[in-house]
């Protein structure tokens, strides 16, 4: 088993824990979708939000979305001038085994985070 590092990011259009828990909810999705993954591979995430989100830990929404057994941890991203705001971004570490190349997942707003690796249509 290697360890790989999977990033992803999404934005959301105002700070409720609706948009919070969406957000998160849809970006673990794809995350796990697009890289073949389940649950038991993940290792830990880190979420990280612009400093304008403030209505529910990211960690909080992943739980509702079923990741009961997976470490998670939330931090502020530092504040930058002419950074996106209200963005959400995530750090997965998983294990697997094989020819892993890992797909990266950026959604709306974020996709200009990494434009050469935002390849998904979300």
């Amino acid at each position: 088993m290697k360890s790989y590092g999977i990033r992803g990011a999404a934005s959301i259009e105002g700070d409720s824990v609706d948009q919070v828990d969406a957000a998160v909810s849809k970006l673990i999705d794809e995350i796990l979708k697009k890289n073949g993954l389940t649950e038991a591979d993940l290792v830990s995430i880190l979420f990280t939000c612009t400093n304008d989100i403030h209505s529910v830990f990211p960690a909080t929404s992943a739980r509702k979305f079923g990741l009961k057994n997976t470490p998670l941890i939330c931090a502020v991203e530092m504040e930058v001038p002419g950074s996106l705001p209200l963005i959400i971004r995530a750090l997965v570490t998983c294990q697997t085994e094989g020819n892993f190349i890992p797909t990266h997942i950026y959604l709306g707003r974020a996709k200009a985070l990494r434009p050469d690796l935002s390849i998904n249509e979300s």
